[in-house]
């Protein structure tokens, strides 16, 4: 343990997070080959629903190392809008100042496209109005909630569940008093996913929204919620054991899942299944490192592998603006090999080298 952290979850971080970074890198689907990246590497959801499972489990894990089972104090606006801030106050300087980095290009792209600057001007406003307060994923809305550095929805989503959490860790708390009732939980938020996905992508169709079904606090929170429920699974039952080969199944599982999610998808019956896959895969991978006890365990928890996990959000929202940027200039350029491959290169480059530059290790 380093400051109460579970240091092979800490590791996973930065794989979670490369898996996003690779999926980024769309450009590589202009190369002659590109139809593989699209079908094998370019799979964003593995790493995005990792993030908001481990977010929920690292709440409730807290909160239950802190207050025990008790149920926390009276909840007002206050704390809550507090709880959100203390949740997000380390990194919001760097998400601004990615928002703002952003703005010159969002705005040669809007005036390309033929806007006025009257239109734009309100845009920017309105933007930039959501993104200081981080609540442009909640309205549902692509262009509000991609607004600017187009994974700063991330950062709005959790800061909108956090306002909700202490509330959400109180109801689970007051529910969960067993085993059988956790376990009854997990299955139930794992059916519940898809339902409500399903919901929102009916409402979808319907209506102006556009933004129901992956940006959205709305969706997101049953990751949450199921992060919450292994935390008090993890807690109620301590002493499981695991061993080598049981991660070593899950985790080369997890990867050739990663690879094969697109056939999988549209191969199933109902698609919607899709989505119970992917929480209970990165349910696994959570629960199964909070144990601490294989080889894969270990190798994450190393002290280079730690380092990487710490700067993990950094890199999350310096490498879009890195790639958004280098593609842009170099975009005429980009369906051969070699300059592709150097673009690639500068972006990792330039990424780590930002988030080396910001990340402060703990004393």
């Amino acid at each position: 343990m380093q400051s109460k952290k579970i240091n092979s979850l800490t590791g996973m971080r930065f794989f979670a997070i490369m898996i996003i970074v690779i999926s980024h890198l769309e450009f590589l689907k202009n190369l002659p080959n590109g139809q593989i990246y699209m079908q094998f590497f370019h799979n964003p959801e593995i790493g995005v629903d990792f993030f908001f499972v481990l977010s929920g489990f690292g709440l409730m894990l807290s909160d239950i190392n802190r207050n025990g089972w008790n149920i926390g104090n009276t909840i007002n606006i206050k704390n809550l809008f507090m709880f959100a801030y203390n949740h997000i106050k380390k990194i919001y300087p760097v998400y601004i100042a990615t928002i703002f980095l952003c703005i010159p290009l969002y705005l040669y792209q809007a005036l390309s496209s033929g806007k006025t600057i009257a239109v734009i001007s309100e845009l920017l406003a309105l933007k930039l109005l959501c993104c200081l307060g981080v609540v442009q994923s909640f309205f549902g809305f692509s262009w509000l909630s991609h607004s600017f550095n187009g994974v700063c929805w991330f950062l709005s989503a959790l800061c909108c569940i956090y306002f909700a959490s202490p509330i959400l860790i109180n109801l689970l708390k007051r529910f969960c008093t067993s085993l059988n009732k956790t376990v009854f939980s997990l299955i139930l938020c794992a059916i519940c996913t898809p339902v409500f996905m399903y919901l929102f992508k009916y409402l979808q169709q319907i209506t102006v929204f556009d933004d129901f079904t992956y940006g959205s606090p709305f969706i997101r929170v049953f990751y949450v919620v199921f992060g919450m429920l292994l935390a008090i699974f993890f807690k109620k039952l301590p002493d499981v054991k695991t061993s080598n080969f049981t991660e070593l199944i899950v985790f080369s599982a997890y990867i050739a899942y990663f690879l094969c999610r697109k056939f999988v998808l549209f191969n199933l019956p109902y698609i919607s299944i899709i989505y119970v896959i992917d929480i209970v895969f990165a349910g696994m991978a959570v629960l199964l490192l909070a144990y601490n006890q294989g080889f894969v365990s270990k190798l994450l928890s190393k002290p280079s592998m730690l380092y990487f996990g710490n700067i993990s959000m950094y890199i999350f929202l310096i490498h879009y603006p890195v790639r958004m940027y280098s593609t842009t200039l170099l975009q005429p350029y980009l369906k051969d090999y070699t300059i592709t491959g150097m673009t690639v290169l500068i972006i990792l480059a330039v990424t780590w080298l930002v988030s080396h530059l910001l990340y402060k290790p703990a004393n």
